[in-house]
Formats: C-alpha cells, structure tokens, sequence
C-alpha cells in the first residue's frame, strides 16, 4: 500500500483504544468526522490511514492530544468509579461519552492536585470515613454532620439557594476535591 505524504502514520492500535476508551460506536465516530464507516475499521486494524486533517478531527471528538495517537502501545485500560445503582454485570458499561470525558478530567485534576502537595511538601489529607448500605441512614446522617462539623441546626438554617455552595465548602475543609461537572444530566450522573 502506497502511503501518502498528508497520512498520519499513528499506532492503529491507540487509534482503537481512544475510541473505545471514549466511549464511542465506530459509527458514531465516522459520522461526526464525516468519514465511512469501514475506512474508519480499516485505520483502527492498521489496513488503511487517516489523513493528518481527519486525525486532528478525531483528536477533537476523543479529546486526546494529536501526540497520543503517535504512542508505542495504548495506555492501559481506565478504571471507572464504581456506580452503586446499576447491577454489577453492567457496572462501568455503557457510559456516555461526556461521563468518561468528566471522569478523566476528575482523575487528572486529581493527580495534578497530589503533585503540587508534594510540591509544596504539604501532607495529603487523608479521608478515612466509610458507611455501608446496611448502616441506619440515620445515624450515618449524625456521623456525617460530625465528620463535617456542622450540627442538625446549623443545617436547618441554610437556605435552598446556598445548599450546594454550603456542602461543597464543607467537603473542600475535609481536604477532598470537588468538581462540577458539565453536559451531564442527573439522570446519568449525581457524583462519584
């Protein structure tokens, strides 16, 4: 196969793992790069190339840099938060693109925040609270309202409008990182 100048002459198996990793169906993909189907195939098992123009495109939809497509091997698969109201079968299945986008921002955040305390030479705060479903809700309410110094009144007297800023702050005193997240609905995601 004669190879073009304008190919990008990636790792066809990165190119599979970004996909897949962002939670794309090759349809999909090829759709919104305005590309066939099969061409797309062909790229991912390594009989065919994509245009440097369709490779910067692609890097837009996985959101991955175009550096990453140039790697030896792919990464190792990521890990997803595990998610407590799917059954286990189909846990970490089936998230939409815009969920794992959000998750991997989270992770980096995160990494980038343990780098700069160990920049700083400042301690990681440690969180070592834990419930269980089988715990009364009542008194993990009573162990939260501890743990996040805030009494049953004080958490009476918030007002709706300040709730969220409220608990982000206390959470954020415990020394834990929170983020919004963004194109999300409720219905996929309330936090993990």
């Amino acid at each position: 196969m004669a190879v073009a100048s304008n190919n990008a002459l990636i790792n066809p198996k990165v190119l599979a793992w970004a996909r897949e990793s962002a939670g794309y169906y090759l349809e999909e993909v090829a759709k919104k790069v305005k590309i066939e189907p099969d061409k797309l195939q062909n790229c991912e098992i390594g009989n065919d190339f994509l245009t440097v123009s369709q490779l910067r495109k692609l890097c837009n939809v996985y959101k991955r840099p175009l550096a990453f497509f140039y790697l030896p091997n792919p990464p190792e698969k990521e890990s997803t938060p595990k998610d407590f109201r799917r059954i286990p079968e189909d846990d970490g299945k089936n998230l939409s693109p815009n969920l794992l986008l959000e998750i991997r921002k989270a992770k980096y955040r995160r990494e980038v925040a343990i780098d700069l305390f160990k920049e700083l030479e400042i301690e990681i705060p440690k969180f070592k609270a834990k419930a269980n479903l089988s715990d009364n809700v009542y008194e993990v309410g009573k162990y939260i309202r501890k743990l996040l110094k805030v009494s049953y009144k004080q958490q009476e007297q918030i007002k709706k409008e300040n709730l969220l800023n409220f608990w982000r702050e206390k959470i954020e005193d415990l020394g834990m990182l929170v983020f919004s997240a963004s194109l999300i609905d409720l219905e996929t995601m309330r936090g993990f």
